[in-house]
């Protein structure tokens, strides 16, 4: 078990969530980073190559809770704790109500929201525990 703090980044392979699992890393945490894409993980984890024993890359999709329970998991595996959670991952499709398809808006709802409410499912008691 690790005496550092570990966070778990969702969406962390590029973008804000990327960009707060290289400021946690470069403070001394351990970080799990979590996408749906394997290939982006891959990138983001060469990217980050300097603190290659204080991070890993966890292939996740937020609108499957077994997923998150799963990169949880891992994480205690890896690195025996987890004290931190950014349910970064979402995204966005714009549009006038009245040009957006069902499709797209049920896409946004279960990844922003039903995605959070799965990583803090998932992650709670963990967290209740640090």
């Amino acid at each position: 078990m690790s005496d550092k703090k570990t966070a778990h980044v969702t969406g962390g392979s590029k973008g804000i969530g990327f960009g707060v699992a290289k400021i946690l890393l470069k403070n001394g945490y351990n970080v799990a980073i979590s996408g749906r894409k394997e290939k982006d993980l891959e990138e983001a984890l060469l990217k980050l190559s300097d603190y290659k024993d204080q991070i890993i890359g966890i292939v996740s999709n937020v609108r499957k809770f077994e997923d998150e329970e799963n990169a949880v998991s891992k994480i205690k595996e890896q690195f025996g704790n987890l004290d931190i959670v950014i349910a970064n991952a979402g995204l966005g499709h714009f549009a006038p109500v009245d040009e957006m398809s069902i499709e797209n808006w049920n896409d946004m709802i279960e990844t922003n929201l039903t995605g959070a409410f799965h990583t803090l499912k998932a992650s709670v008691e963990e967290l209740k525990k640090s």
